[in-house]
């Protein structure tokens, strides 16, 4: 069941976007392949997006003590200046939590990657358990930037760990 997060600090939030708004915003960008999951899907697909977000280093601090997703957060601002007021989750964050429940329900969103590095591949195994990341050798510098890492690239701590991304006001999905 999805609990949304809504800046109060919802007890039990698992996401941060609703289904609704995950399908508005595929349907806006004439993104059939989304609608094409099941509600079931796109929920669980919505929890480990925005749980996914953990593994990015956020300005500021969780606004509640208690809060079990990365936002809403107390003194964040972005690359401009702009200050966010404790209970707010910007557009910007729920569009990325958007863009990568869409990885997460092909099965691409990947965790417990290396950071700074792109994967080549990726191998799983159900039993007896495996796991494991073929990693591009650092000589092949060609940099690939989702949608969702531009989208949060102006809201990081650490710059560097966001590769510098240009901050982008309108994004098109081609």
């Amino acid at each position: 069941m999805l609990t949304i997060e809504d800046g109060s600090g919802v007890a039990g939030a698992n996401s941060l976007v609703t289904v609704e708004e995950a399908d508005e915003y595929f349907t806006t960008r004439n993104d059939e392949q989304w609608l094409d999951y099941s509600t079931t899907e796109k929920e669980a697909a919505l929890v480990a997006a925005s749980y996914s977000l953990f593994r990015y280093g956020f300005r500021g601090r969780p606004t509640y003590p208690t809060q079990r997703l990365p936002f809403p957060r107390t003194g964040m601002t972005d690359n401009d200046g702009l200050v966010y007021y404790n209970d707010e989750i910007p557009d910007r964050v729920k569009y990325a939590v958007i863009e990568l429940s869409l990885r997460s329900a092909r099965g691409e969103l990947q965790r417990d990657v290396e950071p700074n590095k792109r994967v080549k591949s990726y191998t799983d195994t159900v039993g007896p358990i495996s796991e494991s990341y073929e990693y591009f050798d650092d000589g092949e510098t060609e940099a690939t930037v989702s949608t969702a890492e531009m989208l949060l690239s102006t809201f990081l701590h650490n710059e560097s760990s966001a590769r510098h991304f240009v901050s982008v006001p309108f994004l098109v999905r081609y």
